[in-house]
Order: structure tokens, then sequence, then C-alpha cells
């Protein structure tokens, strides 16, 4: 594991939401942090790119950024759990069943500060923050529950309906909170 080396992913769009500003945001996030490397990817909202949560077991962070637009504020998830919802993803394919039995414990939870990081947060920006346990049930707890799997540093922010105007004030206030907390 390369100990200065960051993955942050964001996803597209996905049922009536033709805009996602997660995968605007982990890209201007990772533009703003400096003195790292940092791997951005994109990802479709599809149970097979959950999957690749497993690649955090490479980054010394992994940080991913996901809508969820019902949602007042951002959300700084803490679990992520075993049972995914039975729904289709964008490409129509329910979740798959695992090879072999999850045996992790449910919730998996971060050992990322994440208290510390919600109190960066609020004193950098005017936008609601706060701690979850609740990434929801489906691909975006999916990734998160992988990532923790492969990196227990791992971490999901789910962020509201945001505007381009609002990722692009968000975007650097969140990357010095990472830093600030992370390293």
């Amino acid at each position: 594991m390369d100990p200065n080396a960051w993955w942050i992913t964001g996803f597209g769009p996905f049922g009536e939401h033709r805009w996602n500003p997660s995968g605007l945001l982990a890209s201007r996030v990772a533009a703003a942090i400096a003195r790292r490397r940092v791997l951005v990817s994109s990802l479709d909202v599809t149970w097979v790119e959950a999957r690749r949560g497993r690649a955090a077991a490479y980054f010394c962070r992994s940080i991913h950024f996901g809508l969820a637009a019902d949602r007042d504020g951002i959300c700084v998830e803490t679990a992520a759990w075993r049972d995914p919802a039975r729904v289709a993803d964008v490409s129509g394919r329910l979740p798959p069943g695992s090879p072999e039995p999850d045996r992790a414990p449910d919730p998996v939870r971060t050992r990322c500060d994440t208290a510390a990081l919600v109190d960066s947060i609020r004193r950098r920006t005017d936008f609601a923050v706060r701690l979850s346990e609740d990434p929801g049930r489906y691909v975006c707890n999916a990734l998160y529950r992988a990532a923790l799997g492969a990196n227990p540093r791992s971490l999901f922010i789910h962020v509201p309906m945001l505007s381009p105007a609002e990722v692009g004030t968000l975007a650097p206030e969140l990357a010095a909170s990472l830093c600030d907390v992370f390293g």
C-alpha cells in the first residue's frame, strides 16, 4: 500500500437523476488535494462497479462520494451493511449472490475519525453536515462495504442534490477537511 495514494470515487447518473453531483465532486476534491497521489474514478451505478471497492486495499485512503437526493445535507457514513436491496441497478441487473458467505460483522464500521471530519466540514462550510449509519442498501452501501472489507480506513460521504456551482464551492473545503483530519 502506498502511504501517499488516495482513491476518490463518485457516481454517474441513475434512475430519475440525470445529474449526479458526486462524480464532479470527486474530481474537484481530488484536484484540490495537494501533495498526494490521487486516483479519481467515476463509477456507473451498478452492482458490478460496487465490487471495485475491493481496490481500496491498494490505497492509504479510499474516499467515496454518492448522491442521496432525499437528504438535506452532507452525511458522513460510519457503517456499511450486509444485505443489499433487491433493486435493479442502472443496467437492469439485481445484486449478485456472493460465491462465499460474508463473515464480516454487520455492520462494518470505518476506522476513520468521522466525528473530527464532520467538525472540520462544519467549520469550513455553511452546508448542513452530520454523521449517518444509513448508507442505504443500494450500490453506495455495496461499494462502501467492499471498500471497508479491503481497507477499514475507507470513507463514504453522501451529498444532497447540489448544483455545479455548489460543488465548486464545497470541493476545496471538503478537500481541506479531509487533509486536516487524515493527513
